[in-house]
Protein backbone atom coordinates (compact mmCIF):
# COMPACT_ATOMS: atom_id res chain seq x y z
CA UNK A 1 0.00 0.00 0.00
CA UNK A 2 2.81 2.63 1.03
CA UNK A 3 4.55 1.48 -2.32
CA UNK A 4 1.64 2.01 -4.69
CA UNK A 5 0.61 5.75 -2.88
CA UNK A 6 3.68 6.77 -3.10
CA UNK A 7 4.30 6.01 -6.96
CA UNK A 8 0.48 7.15 -7.24
CA UNK A 9 1.88 10.56 -6.06
CA UNK A 10 4.97 11.06 -8.18
CA UNK A 11 6.97 11.19 -4.88
CA UNK A 12 10.95 8.97 -4.99
CA UNK A 13 11.57 7.44 -2.39
CA UNK A 14 14.14 9.56 -1.59
CA UNK A 15 11.65 12.60 -0.42
CA UNK A 16 9.55 10.36 1.80
CA UNK A 17 12.29 8.55 3.62
CA UNK A 18 14.49 12.09 4.10
CA UNK A 19 15.89 12.35 7.51
CA UNK A 20 13.35 9.30 8.75
CA UNK A 21 15.26 6.16 7.27
CA UNK A 22 17.80 5.02 5.00
CA UNK A 23 16.16 4.05 1.28
CA UNK A 24 17.23 0.55 1.01
CA UNK A 25 15.54 0.25 4.79
CA UNK A 26 12.20 1.94 3.19
CA UNK A 27 12.14 -0.46 0.03
CA UNK A 28 12.28 -3.75 2.01
CA UNK A 29 9.29 -1.91 3.99
CA UNK A 30 7.52 -1.40 0.53
CA UNK A 31 7.59 -5.07 -0.25
CA UNK A 32 6.96 -6.48 2.74
CA UNK A 33 10.48 -7.76 3.88
CA UNK A 34 10.57 -5.42 7.10
CA UNK A 35 7.63 -4.09 9.20
CA UNK A 36 8.03 -1.00 10.93
CA UNK A 37 6.97 0.55 13.99
CA UNK A 38 3.53 2.12 14.46
CA UNK A 39 4.93 5.78 15.27
CA UNK A 40 7.85 5.34 11.32
CA UNK A 41 4.92 4.20 9.36
CA UNK A 42 2.53 6.71 10.76
CA UNK A 43 5.19 9.42 10.09
CA UNK A 44 5.40 7.82 6.49
CA UNK A 45 1.73 7.73 6.43
CA UNK A 46 1.20 11.67 7.00
CA UNK A 47 4.52 12.32 4.89
CA UNK A 48 2.14 11.40 2.05
CA UNK A 49 -1.04 12.90 3.69
CA UNK A 50 -3.00 10.01 4.95
CA UNK A 51 -3.92 8.70 7.89
CA UNK A 52 -2.73 5.01 9.57
CA UNK A 53 -5.55 5.37 11.96
CA UNK A 54 -7.99 3.79 9.20
CA UNK A 55 -6.02 0.59 10.22
CA UNK A 56 -6.17 -0.98 13.83
CA UNK A 57 -2.83 -1.82 15.23
CA UNK A 58 -1.51 -5.02 16.38
CA UNK A 59 1.35 -4.63 18.64
CA UNK A 60 3.74 -5.81 21.23
CA UNK A 61 3.23 -4.52 24.79
CA UNK A 62 6.52 -3.66 24.41
CA UNK A 63 5.58 -1.32 21.71
CA UNK A 64 2.18 0.24 23.21
CA UNK A 65 4.21 1.42 26.26
CA UNK A 66 5.50 4.23 24.19
CA UNK A 67 2.18 5.12 22.80
CA UNK A 68 1.06 4.89 26.37
CA UNK A 69 3.33 7.07 27.54
CA UNK A 70 3.26 9.92 24.48
CA UNK A 71 -0.16 10.09 26.02
CA UNK A 72 0.11 9.99 29.67
CA UNK A 73 3.07 13.09 28.81
CA UNK A 74 0.40 15.28 27.35
CA UNK A 75 -2.15 14.57 29.89
CA UNK A 76 0.63 15.63 32.95
CA UNK A 77 1.62 18.60 30.58
CA UNK A 78 -1.80 20.01 30.33
CA UNK A 79 -1.81 19.78 34.13
CA UNK A 80 1.72 21.75 34.12
CA UNK A 81 2.71 18.33 36.02
CA UNK A 82 6.30 19.44 35.53
CA UNK A 83 7.63 16.43 37.60
CA UNK A 84 5.53 13.46 36.04
CA UNK A 85 6.36 14.96 32.78
CA UNK A 86 10.30 14.93 33.40
CA UNK A 87 9.99 11.24 34.97
CA UNK A 88 7.49 9.87 32.15
CA UNK A 89 10.46 11.71 29.53
CA UNK A 90 12.70 9.89 31.62
CA UNK A 91 10.56 6.35 31.16
CA UNK A 92 10.73 7.38 27.60
CA UNK A 93 14.35 7.27 27.23
CA UNK A 94 14.98 4.18 28.63
CA UNK A 95 11.92 2.48 26.42
CA UNK A 96 12.93 3.90 23.24
CA UNK A 97 16.42 3.82 23.76
CA UNK A 98 16.52 7.62 22.22
CA UNK A 99 17.92 5.01 18.82
CA UNK A 100 15.46 5.86 16.33
CA UNK A 101 15.61 9.71 15.04
CA UNK A 102 11.44 10.33 15.74
CA UNK A 103 11.42 9.33 19.20
CA UNK A 104 14.54 11.22 19.76
CA UNK A 105 12.69 14.32 17.45
CA UNK A 106 9.73 13.83 20.52
CA UNK A 107 11.56 14.12 23.61
CA UNK A 108 13.67 16.86 22.18
CA UNK A 109 9.98 18.94 21.08
CA UNK A 110 8.19 17.84 24.53
CA UNK A 111 11.27 18.58 26.73
CA UNK A 112 11.55 22.11 25.15
CA UNK A 113 7.77 22.81 25.23
CA UNK A 114 7.80 21.50 29.26
CA UNK A 115 11.00 24.03 29.90
CA UNK A 116 8.79 26.71 28.03
CA UNK A 117 5.61 25.83 29.84
CA UNK A 118 8.21 26.26 33.03
CA UNK A 119 9.89 29.70 32.04
CA UNK A 120 7.68 31.15 29.24
CA UNK A 121 11.84 31.94 27.61
CA UNK A 122 10.73 32.33 24.20
CA UNK A 123 13.74 32.34 22.52
CA UNK A 124 14.97 29.00 24.67
CA UNK A 125 12.66 26.99 23.14
CA UNK A 126 12.46 27.99 19.58
CA UNK A 127 16.31 27.09 19.62
CA UNK A 128 15.68 24.27 21.07
CA UNK A 129 12.65 23.15 18.78
CA UNK A 130 15.01 24.05 15.93
CA UNK A 131 17.32 21.68 16.82
CA UNK A 132 14.72 18.79 17.06
CA UNK A 133 13.49 19.78 14.10
CA UNK A 134 16.50 19.39 11.85
CA UNK A 135 16.78 15.60 13.25
CA UNK A 136 14.64 15.10 10.26
CA UNK A 137 14.38 18.16 8.43
CA UNK A 138 17.59 20.18 8.06
CA UNK A 139 17.39 23.79 7.20
CA UNK A 140 14.25 24.17 6.31
CA UNK A 141 13.12 27.93 4.71
CA UNK A 142 9.46 28.85 4.16
CA UNK A 143 10.64 29.27 0.07
CA UNK A 144 11.89 25.87 0.12
CA UNK A 145 8.42 24.27 1.87
CA UNK A 146 6.93 22.58 -1.02
CA UNK A 147 10.05 20.79 -1.76
CA UNK A 148 9.56 18.72 1.60
CA UNK A 149 7.12 16.36 3.08
CA UNK A 150 6.31 16.15 6.50
CA UNK A 151 4.84 14.33 8.88
CA UNK A 152 2.12 15.62 11.68
CA UNK A 153 4.99 15.91 14.21
CA UNK A 154 7.40 17.81 11.95
CA UNK A 155 4.07 20.28 11.31
CA UNK A 156 3.51 20.56 15.14
CA UNK A 157 7.07 21.59 15.73
CA UNK A 158 7.00 24.22 12.90
CA UNK A 159 3.49 25.62 14.36
CA UNK A 160 5.27 25.67 17.71
CA UNK A 161 8.10 28.14 16.71
CA UNK A 162 5.68 30.03 14.39
CA UNK A 163 3.47 30.89 17.94
CA UNK A 164 6.87 31.48 19.61
CA UNK A 165 7.60 33.87 16.92
CA UNK A 166 4.35 35.81 17.31
CA UNK A 167 4.80 35.42 21.31
CA UNK A 168 7.74 37.63 20.32
CA UNK A 169 5.95 39.65 17.64
CA UNK A 170 7.84 38.38 14.53
CA UNK A 171 4.29 38.84 13.10
CA UNK A 172 5.60 39.07 9.05
CA UNK A 173 8.30 35.87 9.70
CA UNK A 174 5.23 33.71 11.15
CA UNK A 175 3.13 34.84 8.54
CA UNK A 176 5.13 33.71 5.90
CA UNK A 177 5.97 30.45 7.65
CA UNK A 178 2.39 29.73 7.90
CA UNK A 179 0.93 30.62 4.99
CA UNK A 180 3.23 28.01 2.69
CA UNK A 181 2.41 25.75 5.72
CA UNK A 182 -1.08 26.13 4.90
CA UNK A 183 -0.89 25.87 1.66
CA UNK A 184 1.14 23.01 1.94
CA UNK A 185 -1.42 21.32 4.35
CA UNK A 186 -4.40 22.32 1.27
CA UNK A 187 -2.89 20.77 -1.19
CA UNK A 188 -1.11 17.78 0.26
CA UNK A 189 -3.05 16.58 3.58
CA UNK A 190 -5.62 15.21 1.13
CA UNK A 191 -7.16 12.86 3.97
CA UNK A 192 -9.39 14.87 6.25
CA UNK A 193 -8.71 12.23 9.22
CA UNK A 194 -5.25 13.45 9.28
CA UNK A 195 -5.61 17.02 8.22
CA UNK A 196 -7.86 17.60 11.54
CA UNK A 197 -4.82 16.86 13.73
CA UNK A 198 -2.61 19.77 12.83
CA UNK A 199 -4.82 22.20 9.67
CA UNK A 200 -7.40 23.93 12.62
CA UNK A 201 -3.46 24.43 14.86
CA UNK A 202 -2.52 26.32 11.11
CA UNK A 203 -5.54 28.19 10.60
CA UNK A 204 -5.95 29.22 14.04
CA UNK A 205 -2.79 30.94 13.97
CA UNK A 206 -2.88 32.59 11.18
CA UNK A 207 -6.40 33.90 11.80
CA UNK A 208 -5.34 35.64 14.64
CA UNK A 209 -1.93 37.42 12.94
CA UNK A 210 -4.54 38.67 10.00
CA UNK A 211 -6.80 40.02 12.83
CA UNK A 212 -3.83 41.69 14.36
CA UNK A 213 -2.98 43.55 10.67
CA UNK A 214 -6.81 44.26 10.33
CA UNK A 215 -6.69 42.09 7.59
CA UNK A 216 -10.22 41.06 9.19
CA UNK A 217 -11.95 39.46 5.71
CA UNK A 218 -8.54 37.54 5.22
CA UNK A 219 -8.95 36.78 9.09
CA UNK A 220 -12.79 35.59 8.51
CA UNK A 221 -11.96 33.08 5.46
CA UNK A 222 -8.69 30.88 7.03
CA UNK A 223 -11.01 30.81 10.20
CA UNK A 224 -14.17 29.45 8.74
CA UNK A 225 -11.84 27.13 6.58
CA UNK A 226 -10.51 26.11 10.16
CA UNK A 227 -13.90 25.51 11.88
CA UNK A 228 -14.72 23.75 8.84
CA UNK A 229 -11.90 21.12 9.44
CA UNK A 230 -13.13 20.54 12.61
CA UNK A 231 -16.97 20.04 12.03
CA UNK A 232 -16.45 17.77 9.41
CA UNK A 233 -14.43 15.08 11.86
CA UNK A 234 -16.33 15.98 14.75
CA UNK A 235 -13.53 17.67 16.94
CA UNK A 236 -13.31 19.16 19.97
CA UNK A 237 -9.89 20.82 19.88
CA UNK A 238 -10.07 24.65 19.39
CA UNK A 239 -13.44 24.77 18.81
CA UNK A 240 -14.13 27.40 21.53
CA UNK A 241 -11.33 29.50 20.22
CA UNK A 242 -12.32 29.56 16.76
CA UNK A 243 -16.19 30.35 17.69
CA UNK A 244 -14.66 33.34 19.34
CA UNK A 245 -12.32 34.60 16.57
CA UNK A 246 -15.58 34.11 13.93
CA UNK A 247 -17.82 36.66 16.27
CA UNK A 248 -15.28 38.70 16.71
CA UNK A 249 -14.82 39.10 12.85
CA UNK A 250 -18.34 39.28 11.92
CA UNK A 251 -18.74 41.84 14.70
CA UNK A 252 -15.55 44.05 12.91
CA UNK A 253 -17.14 43.30 9.04
CA UNK A 254 -20.74 44.14 11.32
CA UNK A 255 -22.44 40.70 10.45
CA UNK A 256 -24.85 41.00 13.05
CA UNK A 257 -27.34 38.64 11.77
CA UNK A 258 -25.04 35.70 11.56
CA UNK A 259 -23.85 36.09 15.13
CA UNK A 260 -26.56 34.82 17.55
CA UNK A 261 -26.20 31.11 15.75
CA UNK A 262 -22.31 31.47 16.74
CA UNK A 263 -22.89 32.34 20.46
CA UNK A 264 -25.41 29.57 20.91
CA UNK A 265 -22.71 27.23 19.62
CA UNK A 266 -20.42 28.88 22.07
CA UNK A 267 -22.34 28.46 25.23
CA UNK A 268 -22.79 24.55 24.09
CA UNK A 269 -19.18 24.01 23.80
CA UNK A 270 -18.38 25.91 27.23
CA UNK A 271 -21.56 24.19 28.57
CA UNK A 272 -19.90 20.75 27.67
CA UNK A 273 -17.14 21.46 29.26
CA UNK A 274 -18.48 22.59 32.45
CA UNK A 275 -20.62 19.93 32.74
CA UNK A 276 -17.93 17.32 32.39
CA UNK A 277 -15.42 19.16 34.74
CA UNK A 278 -12.73 19.99 32.37
CA UNK A 279 -11.00 22.81 31.79
CA UNK A 280 -9.08 24.15 28.55
CA UNK A 281 -5.36 24.10 28.82
CA UNK A 282 -4.01 26.55 30.59
CA UNK A 283 -1.45 27.14 28.44
CA UNK A 284 -2.04 27.69 24.55
CA UNK A 285 1.29 25.91 23.54
CA UNK A 286 -0.46 22.39 24.36
CA UNK A 287 -2.85 23.07 21.47
CA UNK A 288 -0.68 21.64 19.33
CA UNK A 289 0.41 18.77 20.96
CA UNK A 290 -3.95 17.67 21.45
CA UNK A 291 -5.38 15.99 18.84
CA UNK A 292 -8.62 13.78 18.19
CA UNK A 293 -8.10 10.19 19.04
CA UNK A 294 -9.67 8.01 16.02
CA UNK A 295 -6.39 5.31 16.20
CA UNK A 296 -7.99 1.54 17.34
CA UNK A 297 -4.71 -0.61 19.09
CA UNK A 298 -4.72 -4.07 19.89
CA UNK A 299 -1.71 -5.67 22.08
CA UNK A 300 -0.62 -8.64 20.71
CA UNK A 301 -0.01 -10.44 23.65
CA UNK A 302 -3.25 -9.90 25.20
CA UNK A 303 -4.87 -10.60 22.01
CA UNK A 304 -3.48 -14.24 21.04
CA UNK A 305 -4.21 -14.70 25.01
CA UNK A 306 -7.69 -14.23 24.70
CA UNK A 307 -8.04 -15.88 20.98
CA UNK A 308 -7.12 -18.75 22.97
CA UNK A 309 -9.02 -19.25 25.80
CA UNK A 310 -11.92 -17.84 23.79
CA UNK A 311 -11.33 -21.40 21.50
CA UNK A 312 -10.48 -23.47 24.80
CA UNK A 313 -6.92 -24.12 23.62
CA UNK A 314 -4.36 -24.79 25.77
CA UNK A 315 -0.87 -23.30 25.51
CA UNK A 316 0.33 -26.76 24.66
CA UNK A 317 -2.08 -26.89 21.28
CA UNK A 318 -1.97 -23.38 20.55
CA UNK A 319 2.27 -23.30 20.53
CA UNK A 320 2.81 -26.82 19.06
CA UNK A 321 5.60 -26.68 16.32
CA UNK A 322 5.47 -22.92 16.58
CA UNK A 323 7.34 -22.63 19.27
CA UNK A 324 7.86 -23.56 22.84
CA UNK A 325 4.88 -23.38 25.79
CA UNK A 326 7.05 -21.35 27.82
CA UNK A 327 7.42 -18.93 25.00
CA UNK A 328 4.12 -18.67 24.25
CA UNK A 329 3.58 -18.56 28.62
CA UNK A 330 6.19 -15.47 28.49
CA UNK A 331 4.32 -13.64 25.36
CA UNK A 332 0.71 -14.05 27.21
CA UNK A 333 2.17 -12.75 30.35
CA UNK A 334 4.12 -9.64 28.44
CA UNK A 335 7.60 -10.50 29.36
CA UNK A 336 7.96 -11.35 25.87
CA UNK A 337 7.07 -9.49 22.38
CA UNK A 338 5.74 -12.29 20.03
CA UNK A 339 8.17 -12.68 16.92
CA UNK A 340 5.65 -11.63 13.88
CA UNK A 341 5.88 -14.86 11.68
CA UNK A 342 4.61 -16.99 14.87
CA UNK A 343 2.20 -14.65 15.80
CA UNK A 344 0.80 -15.32 12.48
CA UNK A 345 1.05 -18.78 12.48
CA UNK A 346 -1.13 -19.07 15.86
CA UNK A 347 -3.47 -16.34 15.06
CA UNK A 348 -3.75 -18.79 12.05
CA UNK A 349 -4.27 -21.34 13.90
CA UNK A 350 -6.81 -20.23 15.41
CA UNK A 351 -8.95 -19.34 12.37
CA UNK A 352 -8.47 -15.76 12.14
CA UNK A 353 -6.65 -13.63 9.04
CA UNK A 354 -5.92 -10.85 10.95
CA UNK A 355 -2.24 -9.65 10.83
CA UNK A 356 -0.28 -6.44 12.44
CA UNK A 357 -2.54 -3.78 10.40
CA UNK A 358 -6.02 -4.14 9.48
CA UNK A 359 -9.29 -2.27 8.87
CA UNK A 360 -12.99 -2.21 8.83
CA UNK A 361 -11.87 -4.11 5.11
CA UNK A 362 -8.83 -5.86 3.52
CA UNK A 363 -7.71 -3.89 -0.10
CA UNK A 364 -4.40 -2.90 -1.17
CA UNK A 365 -6.14 0.46 -2.53
CA UNK A 366 -6.34 2.71 0.30
CA UNK A 367 -8.73 4.74 -1.39
CA UNK A 368 -11.27 2.49 -0.39
CA UNK A 369 -10.13 2.96 3.21
CA UNK A 370 -11.33 6.58 3.08
CA UNK A 371 -14.53 5.65 1.19
CA UNK A 372 -15.44 3.23 3.95
CA UNK A 373 -15.03 5.85 6.56
CA UNK A 374 -16.95 7.92 4.63
CA UNK A 375 -19.76 5.68 4.13
CA UNK A 376 -19.96 5.79 8.35
CA UNK A 377 -20.17 9.25 8.44
CA UNK A 378 -22.92 9.12 6.23
CA UNK A 379 -24.85 6.61 7.66
CA UNK A 380 -24.27 7.97 11.24
CA UNK A 381 -25.33 11.31 9.90
CA UNK A 382 -28.46 9.70 8.40
CA UNK A 383 -27.51 10.31 4.96
CA UNK A 384 -28.82 7.74 3.34
CA UNK A 385 -28.90 8.36 -0.24
CA UNK A 386 -24.79 9.18 -0.37
CA UNK A 387 -24.40 5.84 2.08
CA UNK A 388 -26.24 3.67 -0.64
CA UNK A 389 -24.09 5.09 -3.21
CA UNK A 390 -20.64 4.88 -1.29
CA UNK A 391 -22.04 1.37 -0.51
CA UNK A 392 -22.98 0.05 -4.00
CA UNK A 393 -19.12 1.83 -5.10
CA UNK A 394 -17.06 -0.30 -2.50
CA UNK A 395 -19.75 -3.61 -3.36
CA UNK A 396 -17.96 -2.91 -6.78
CA UNK A 397 -13.96 -2.90 -5.47
CA UNK A 398 -13.87 -5.06 -2.57
CA UNK A 399 -12.66 -8.59 -3.15
CA UNK A 400 -15.44 -10.95 -1.65
CA UNK A 401 -13.09 -13.87 -1.21
CA UNK A 402 -12.01 -11.95 1.25
CA UNK A 403 -13.68 -13.04 4.67
CA UNK A 404 -13.36 -9.50 6.17
CA UNK A 405 -15.00 -7.37 3.12
CA UNK A 406 -17.53 -10.13 2.62
CA UNK A 407 -18.69 -9.84 6.69
CA UNK A 408 -18.16 -5.66 6.25
CA UNK A 409 -20.54 -5.64 3.00
CA UNK A 410 -22.96 -8.01 4.17
CA UNK A 411 -23.53 -5.91 7.14
CA UNK A 412 -23.99 -3.15 5.56
CA UNK A 413 -26.75 -4.09 3.34
CA UNK A 414 -28.74 -5.90 5.96
CA UNK A 415 -28.38 -2.64 8.06
CA UNK A 416 -29.31 -0.41 5.04
CA UNK A 417 -32.34 -3.13 4.86
CA UNK A 418 -33.26 -3.18 8.29
CA UNK A 419 -33.37 0.72 8.10
CA UNK A 420 -35.75 0.75 5.29
CA UNK A 421 -38.00 -1.24 7.10
CA UNK A 422 -37.28 -4.40 4.90
CA UNK A 423 -36.20 -6.80 8.00
CA UNK A 424 -37.53 -7.37 11.37
CA UNK A 425 -35.52 -6.55 14.66
CA UNK A 426 -36.02 -9.78 15.44
CA UNK A 427 -35.07 -11.72 12.03
CA UNK A 428 -32.23 -9.75 11.93
CA UNK A 429 -30.82 -10.64 15.11
CA UNK A 430 -29.95 -14.49 14.27
CA UNK A 431 -28.77 -13.16 10.30
CA UNK A 432 -25.98 -10.75 12.19
CA UNK A 433 -25.06 -13.56 15.11
CA UNK A 434 -23.83 -15.63 11.46
CA UNK A 435 -22.58 -12.55 9.59
CA UNK A 436 -20.59 -11.99 13.70
CA UNK A 437 -18.73 -16.00 13.79
CA UNK A 438 -17.19 -14.93 10.24
CA UNK A 439 -14.71 -13.50 12.11
CA UNK A 440 -15.57 -14.23 16.16
CA UNK A 441 -15.88 -18.17 15.81
CA UNK A 442 -16.62 -18.55 19.38
CA UNK A 443 -19.51 -16.29 20.03
CA UNK A 444 -22.36 -18.21 21.96
CA UNK A 445 -24.06 -14.87 23.36
CA UNK A 446 -20.93 -14.38 25.47
CA UNK A 447 -18.33 -12.36 24.31
CA UNK A 448 -15.15 -13.53 24.97
CA UNK A 449 -12.32 -11.16 23.63
CA UNK A 450 -12.33 -7.65 22.65
CA UNK A 451 -14.02 -7.49 19.36
CA UNK A 452 -12.51 -5.60 16.63
CA UNK A 453 -14.14 -2.76 14.74
CA UNK A 454 -16.21 -4.68 12.33
CA UNK A 455 -16.87 -7.43 15.15
CA UNK A 456 -18.07 -4.30 17.35
CA UNK A 457 -20.31 -2.81 14.56
CA UNK A 458 -22.30 -6.10 14.80
CA UNK A 459 -22.80 -6.68 18.07
CA UNK A 460 -23.67 -3.12 18.14
CA UNK A 461 -26.57 -3.35 15.72
CA UNK A 462 -27.23 -6.85 17.78
CA UNK A 463 -28.21 -4.95 20.90
CA UNK A 464 -29.83 -2.23 19.05
CA UNK A 465 -32.31 -4.96 17.47
CA UNK A 466 -32.83 -6.32 20.53
CA UNK A 467 -33.85 -2.98 22.53
CA UNK A 468 -36.26 -2.49 19.41
CA UNK A 469 -37.63 -5.54 19.59
CA UNK A 470 -38.58 -5.26 23.64
CA UNK A 471 -35.11 -6.97 24.94
CA UNK A 472 -33.85 -3.60 26.66
CA UNK A 473 -32.35 -5.55 29.61
CA UNK A 474 -30.13 -7.98 27.10
CA UNK A 475 -29.23 -5.33 25.22
CA UNK A 476 -28.03 -3.95 28.36
CA UNK A 477 -26.53 -7.48 29.42
CA UNK A 478 -24.76 -7.41 25.66
CA UNK A 479 -22.89 -4.23 26.49
CA UNK A 480 -21.94 -4.46 29.87
CA UNK A 481 -19.59 -7.35 28.81
CA UNK A 482 -17.96 -5.27 25.87
CA UNK A 483 -17.64 -2.37 28.71
CA UNK A 484 -15.98 -5.15 30.91
CA UNK A 485 -13.77 -6.20 27.94
CA UNK A 486 -12.56 -2.80 27.40
CA UNK A 487 -12.18 -1.83 30.86
CA UNK A 488 -10.03 -4.88 31.59
CA UNK A 489 -7.60 -4.43 28.99
CA UNK A 490 -4.17 -2.80 29.28
CA UNK A 491 -5.06 -0.33 26.15
CA UNK A 492 -6.27 3.07 27.40
CA UNK A 493 -9.81 3.50 26.52
CA UNK A 494 -9.18 6.25 24.88
CA UNK A 495 -7.37 3.75 21.87
CA UNK A 496 -10.34 1.93 21.27
CA UNK A 497 -12.42 5.54 20.46
CA UNK A 498 -14.11 4.30 17.22
CA UNK A 499 -15.99 1.78 19.05
CA UNK A 500 -16.30 2.51 22.48
CA UNK A 501 -17.98 6.11 22.22
CA UNK A 502 -21.06 4.64 20.23
CA UNK A 503 -21.51 2.23 23.10
CA UNK A 504 -21.18 5.14 26.04
CA UNK A 505 -23.99 6.55 23.45
CA UNK A 506 -26.36 3.54 23.33
CA UNK A 507 -25.71 1.96 26.77
CA UNK A 508 -26.63 5.42 28.63
CA UNK A 509 -30.02 5.66 26.42
CA UNK A 510 -30.67 2.10 27.37
CA UNK A 511 -29.80 2.13 30.47
CA UNK A 512 -32.70 5.48 30.90
CA UNK A 513 -35.44 3.39 28.89
CA UNK A 514 -35.22 0.51 31.52
CA UNK A 515 -34.90 2.82 34.17
CA UNK A 516 -31.62 2.24 35.46
CA UNK A 517 -31.30 6.05 35.76
CA UNK A 518 -28.04 5.67 38.36
CA UNK A 519 -26.28 3.60 35.90
CA UNK A 520 -27.57 6.07 33.32
CA UNK A 521 -25.95 8.77 34.72
CA UNK A 522 -22.65 7.11 35.54
CA UNK A 523 -22.18 5.95 32.31
CA UNK A 524 -23.36 8.97 30.60
CA UNK A 525 -21.18 10.75 32.19
CA UNK A 526 -17.80 8.59 32.03
CA UNK A 527 -18.58 8.28 27.77
CA UNK A 528 -18.64 12.59 27.83
CA UNK A 529 -15.70 12.36 29.75
CA UNK A 530 -13.77 9.70 27.43
CA UNK A 531 -15.01 11.55 24.48
CA UNK A 532 -13.54 15.13 26.02
CA UNK A 533 -10.55 13.10 26.40
CA UNK A 534 -10.49 12.24 22.68
CA UNK A 535 -11.55 15.55 21.50
CA UNK A 536 -14.36 14.22 19.94
CA UNK A 537 -17.74 16.69 20.74
CA UNK A 538 -19.17 15.05 18.04
CA UNK A 539 -20.16 12.48 20.14
CA UNK A 540 -20.06 13.92 23.86
CA UNK A 541 -23.38 16.02 22.33
CA UNK A 542 -25.40 12.79 21.33
CA UNK A 543 -24.68 10.94 24.48
CA UNK A 544 -25.57 14.86 26.33
CA UNK A 545 -28.61 13.89 24.39
CA UNK A 546 -29.18 11.07 26.17
CA UNK A 547 -28.28 12.67 29.48
CA UNK A 548 -31.13 14.87 29.55
CA UNK A 549 -33.86 12.11 29.35
CA UNK A 550 -32.45 10.83 32.90
CA UNK A 551 -32.35 14.06 34.07
CA UNK A 552 -36.17 14.59 32.93
CA UNK A 553 -37.14 11.06 34.86
CA UNK A 554 -35.09 12.41 38.17
CA UNK A 555 -36.84 14.20 40.87
CA UNK A 556 -35.86 17.74 41.78
CA UNK A 557 -35.57 20.97 40.10
CA UNK A 558 -31.87 21.17 39.92
CA UNK A 559 -32.42 17.35 37.60
CA UNK A 560 -35.12 19.61 35.41
CA UNK A 561 -32.64 22.36 34.83
CA UNK A 562 -29.97 19.75 33.95
CA UNK A 563 -31.81 18.05 31.62
CA UNK A 564 -32.98 21.13 29.73
CA UNK A 565 -29.52 22.62 29.59
CA UNK A 566 -28.39 19.23 28.16
CA UNK A 567 -30.75 19.16 25.79
CA UNK A 568 -30.61 22.33 24.46
CA UNK A 569 -26.88 22.62 24.38
CA UNK A 570 -26.96 18.95 22.35
CA UNK A 571 -29.24 20.39 19.49
CA UNK A 572 -26.83 23.24 19.02
CA UNK A 573 -24.08 20.25 19.13
CA UNK A 574 -25.59 18.53 16.71
CA UNK A 575 -26.48 21.38 14.90
CA UNK A 576 -22.63 22.98 14.91
CA UNK A 577 -21.32 19.34 13.92
CA UNK A 578 -23.86 19.48 10.88
CA UNK A 579 -24.99 15.62 12.44
CA UNK A 580 -28.99 14.88 12.10
CA UNK A 581 -30.79 17.37 15.07
CA UNK A 582 -33.83 18.03 14.06
CA UNK A 583 -35.76 15.41 16.28
CA UNK A 584 -34.33 16.68 19.45
CA UNK A 585 -35.00 20.39 18.29
CA UNK A 586 -39.14 19.49 17.53
CA UNK A 587 -39.10 17.56 21.38
CA UNK A 588 -37.07 20.26 22.92
CA UNK A 589 -40.00 23.02 21.36
CA UNK A 590 -42.72 20.62 21.96
CA UNK A 591 -41.48 19.91 25.75
CA UNK A 592 -39.94 23.78 27.04
CA UNK A 593 -42.64 25.62 24.62
CA UNK A 594 -39.06 27.69 22.95
CA UNK A 595 -37.98 28.34 19.61
CA UNK A 596 -34.39 27.24 19.63
CA UNK A 597 -33.31 28.95 16.42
Amino acid sequence: MLYSMREEMGISQKELAGGLLSIPELSRLEKGEKTADKVLLEALFQRLGKSLDKLETAMSQEEYQIVFLRTCMLESLIKKDHRCVEALLGEYRLCTGEQKVLHRQFLQMMQAVDRYVQNHIAEECMEALTQALELTVPKWKPEKGRRYYLCVQEIRILLLICYLMMETEYFKTAENYLEVLFQYLEDHYTDGEEKAKIYPQCAWLLTEIYLKQNETGKAYKICRQGKACLVQNGVLTLMEEFLKLEIKCLKKLEKAEEQPELVHELEAIQFLSQFAGEKPPLEKVCYFLMTSQQSEVVISNEMIREFRLAQHLSQEALSADICTQETLSRIESGKRSPNRNNLYAMMERMGSERKTYYGFIVADDYSLYEKVRLFKREVSRGRNEEAHVLLQELEESLDRNILLNRQFLETAWMQEQWSAGEISDEGIIQDLEQLLRYTMKEYDGTVHRIPFRQEFVILNQIAICMKRSGNVKKANALYKQLLNKYNNSKVLKQHHAISILPLYLNYAGFLEVDNKLEEAEYIGKEGIGLAIECQRSDMAGKIMGNLSCVYEKKDGYENEVLAENCLRNSYYLLKLYEDDCESTKKYYEQRYKMDLD
